[in-house]
């Protein structure tokens, strides 16, 4: 059995968040970034949020939009902690632009040059679509103080609905986040003992692995304590989409893109548990409930949310997934066979605990989204999906991945 090679990934120590969190503020050189973005939070303080005829009080800010000057980008790609919050301010400003705009025809936003252009630059150099992802919400959108042992330790630096329940629905993400720091350690561990054809610390490393996904659905469930769900459906969850955009370029050209929305299945902690342990091929395959964008391609939804992710994460998670058959191959295979009994058993746990963090997003989707829905509505993920049958398949395709 061929060995996975290049143990030092950053990945294995720090998990997905960044080495060093994004500043809260950009350096007064981009001011009229941070400005206007803190304008549009203040005029929604009115309980304003998106709607079919958009948000005409926001058209005096819109404007403002259109004729911000055209912003350099060089200098923040030399600093990462500062390319992270433009990068993340940018997106902000976009969807508070497209999603207070009236929907009034088919015809896609124009989204003007000077938010274009620099939104453009700075996710080239992330490897990221130009468009607000679960890192520009989550991963780029926390400062710590403290221990990180509880939610309180975690600063929101912005959000769309200046409301307590965003803040809170973004630090049990951020939370889960910080705790797969540990779960790529083990990761890390695990790899290190299948290499070494080690089974008995494979399966003491599995059995943390499992608790610390547990420690997932705990933290999950405890988004109920401060975030509501008529706010999150109707003031917070409304931001999150994407859509068909023309982003203007100089010299007056214009390219025309659809990107989906922000979606927790761009949580680069989870894409890499399904990775490791081998069930990439159940989850990620193409199924019945996937929703295709209207240029007519076809992708499996985790597949086609895999693109959603920094670049580097990508190609990460690509070399991880190598080593998710080996260590299935390994446990399968093995002469041992008591010995692999015992880590087959530890292998099933890290999954039957995939199974239940899965099981509470779906809780969790039906009290946030589908009851929020109302009679005779469709349920819809902002990422694309139909919803709950779509969960529901991903959690059944996990349960396939028990070794018997």
């Amino acid at each position: 059995m061929a060995h996975l090679q290049n143990l030092s990934s950053p990945y294995f120590e720090d998990g997905f968040l960044p080495s060093q969190p994004a500043v809260s503020r950009l350096p007064s050189q981009w001011d009229d970034w941070e400005d206007v973005l803190s304008e549009a939070a203040s005029r929604l303080g009115f309980d304003l949020s998106p709607s079919p005829n958009g948000i005409p009080e926001l058209e005096e800010w819109r404007d403002s939009i259109r004729k911000m000057p055209l912003l350099p980008t060089q200098e923040l790609c030399n600093n990462p902690p500062v390319l992270l919050r433009a990068r993340q301010v940018l997106v902000f400003l976009l969807h508070f632009y497209i999603h207070s705009i009236p929907k009034l025809s088919t015809t896609p936003i124009h989204i003007p040059l000077p938010l274009s252009i620099p939104l453009r630059a700075v996710s080239e150099h992330l490897g990221l679509p130009p468009i607000c992802t679960y890192s520009d919400t989550i991963c780029y959108n926390y400062s710590i103080s403290g221990s990180a042992d509880c939610l309180e330790d975690f600063s929101i630096h912005s959000t769309f609905s200046s409301t307590q329940d965003e803040v809170h629905f973004y630090r049990i993400q951020v939370m889960i986040e910080h705790r797969g720091t540990r779960a790529m350690s083990l990761m890390k561990s695990i790899i290190s003992a299948v290499n070494d054809s080690y089974l008995r610390p494979t399966s003491t490393y599995l059995d943390q692995l499992a608790n610390i996904v547990d420690e997932f659905t705990e933290i999950l469930e405890n988004v109920r304590a401060d975030c509501d769900p008529a706010v999150f459906f109707n003031r917070i969850r409304v931001w999150f989409p994407g859509g068909k955009l023309v982003y203007d370029l100089e010299g007056g050209k214009s390219v025309e893109e659809e990107w989906m929305g922000s979606s927790a299945a761009q949580s680069s902690i989870i894409q890499a548990l399904d990775a490791f342990l081998g069930i990439e091929p159940l989850t990620h395959k193409q199924g019945k409930y996937d929703v295709q964008p209207s240029d007519g391609s076809r992708m499996a939804f985790l597949a086609r949310m895999r693109l959603y992710l920094p670049a580097d994460h990508r190609a990460f998670l690509n070399e991880l997934n190598r080593f998710g058959q080996q260590i299935r191959e390994f446990i399968l295979d093995n002469p041992d066979r008591e010995q692999a009994a015992e880590t087959m058993e530890a292998y099933n746990r890290v999954i039957d605990a995939m199974r239940k963090f899965r099981s509470g997003h779906i809780r969790t989707v039906a009290l946030y989204v589908t009851t929020q829905q109302g009679k005779g509505g469709k349920s819809g993920g902002t990422g694309g999906t139909s919803g709950i049958p779509f969960l529901k398949s991903i959690r059944d395709q996990t349960i396939k991945g028990r070794m018997e």
